[in-house]
């Protein structure tokens, strides 16, 4: 994360659901923010985002579309770490291919993917790739549908990966209601119907045999929308408000 003045954080804390505690733990190596992250095998994976580790605070912060695509001169990373809770230290692992700020993270079997996002070369990306973790190498795979930054995603328990809405502009202002899907057996991906309401920046997780899509913000209005799609029907529901408007939040299904 980053501090309200924008400085990137190395901070890292872990909560016991048993204790109802948070315990600070062993610093990243680099301070990064608009990061992605995933768990694998006992192991916290954090994926690119933009690092201020070199000083250039003062300068702008806007982020341009491409072609008009601006340097802001904040360094936007492809390197990856990961934690070992057993020992409480991180290490560096094979950096991605692409540059990646605000992309989306899903982990699948032995494998983290790394979805969509925005990179200094080449603007909002359509490109999408995976790290095995048994080779330790990342592969690219075939392109999305549609290029997307701040957008959410999840995996089903049949291994599939569906990404969904976010921003086509790095001005934020092409929110989509864009689903897709990922197989990874055939390697390919395919258009779902589109989710109801148009938002970047929403939390997402999958249970009972639905994706859940909550949150996020269209323009500058944090939104309340929750919508869920019904993983075999391949139809939308519009759901009750959450109570409270939120966008960058954090979600996850626990069992039980």
């Amino acid at each position: 994360g980053a501090t309200p003045a924008g400085a990137a954080l190395s901070v890292v804390e872990r909560f016991d659901p048993a204790a109802h505690a948070w315990q600070e733990v062993e610093p990243m190596r680099s301070p990064r923010y608009l990061a992605v992250a995933g768990e694998l095998r006992g192991r916290l994976y954090v994926v690119g985002g933009h690092s201020t580790s070199r000083p250039h605070l003062g300068g702008s912060r806007r982020l341009v579309a491409s072609p008009a695509w601006h340097d802001t001169g904040l360094p936007m990373l492809n390197s990856v770490e990961a934690f070992k809770a057993c020992s409480n230290c991180w290490c560096h692992v094979q950096p991605m291919q692409h540059d990646r700020v605000l992309a989306c993270a899903v982990v699948v079997g032995a494998r983290l993917y790394v979805l969509g996002g925005l990179s200094r070369a080449f603007g909002v990306l359509q490109s999408a790739e995976c790290l095995d973790v048994d080779s330790g190498q990342w592969q690219m795979l075939p392109p999305m549908v549609h290029k997307r930054c701040a957008a959410v995603a999840a995996a089903s328990p049949d291994g599939r990966v569906y990404i969904c809405g976010g921003n086509g502009s790095a001005r934020y202002t092409g929110e989509c209601r864009a689903v897709e899907r990922f197989d990874p057996g055939a390697s390919a991906w395919e258009s779902l119907r589109p989710c109801c309401i148009l938002r970047n920046f929403a939390s997402a997780a999958v249970a009972g045999g639905h994706l859940y899509v909550w949150g996020g913000k269209r323009g500058s209005e944090p939104l309340q929308h929750v919508e869920r799609l019904d993983l075999e029907e391949g139809c939308w529901e519009v759901l009750p408000p959450m109570r409270c408007a939120r966008n960058g939040s954090c979600g996850i299904a626990l069992s039980g």
